[in-house]
């Protein structure tokens, strides 16, 4: 995203490179999910909704499933998740759809 937004003159150069900063600095306390059979089903039973509006993606059927898992095993631990993240509005929709709390960080600041 951040490419794009720099090619199609968005963002500056320098934001792109600060913001790719800061990501960088913040993923170290992202969970990592390991890409399973169970994963990869998960997402392919999410490819065959009927008729999802918007269409939903393979990457984007993986990123939903990730989170769908990796949340639930948080909150059978007992611990408190946050939100599934994301600038891209159809995906934010389609990971609400699947039950997931969305954040877009394009409606703050």
């Amino acid at each position: 995203m951040l490419a794009r937004r720099t090619r199609d003159g968005l963002i500056s150069r320098r934001s792109a490179e600060e913001t790719f900063e800061l990501f960088t600095l913040e993923a170290s306390t992202y969970t990592i999910v390991d890409l399973t059979r169970a994963l990869v089903l998960h997402a392919a039973s999410l490819l065959q909704q009927p008729d999802p509006r918007p269409r939903l993606r393979s990457l984007d059927a993986l990123h939903v499933a990730s989170a769908r898992e990796v949340f639930g095993r948080a909150l059978r631990r007992g611990v408190d998740v946050g939100a599934f993240v994301s600038a891209d509005r159809a995906l934010i929709d389609i990971a609400g759809s699947a039950g997931l709390t969305t954040a877009n960080p394009e409606f703050y600041g």
